[in-house]
């Protein structure tokens, strides 16, 4: 990953945060990937309901996919 790129790219912690606020559960794996040009979080959560996924955009934060 470019030095450019890196620096604008949000916190492992931050996409936690957003994953788990959007679905209440606890992240137990992520991945950052590069789909398109664009970097994506894949969070992957356990709930009470059981496993759900959130996507979120690297740059800006963004939730750009859930499934529960």
């Amino acid at each position: 990953m470019e030095n450019a790129v890196a620096e604008k790219i949000i916190s492992e912690l931050q996409a936690i945060d957003i994953a788990e606020s959007v679905i209440e559960g606890i992240v137990i794996e992520m991945e950052l990937d590069k789909n398109d040009g664009l970097y994506v979080y894949e969070l992957e959560l356990i709930t009470c309901n059981g496993k759900a996924e959130v996507d979120v955009n690297a740059m800006t934060g963004e939730v750009l996919n859930m499934k529960k």
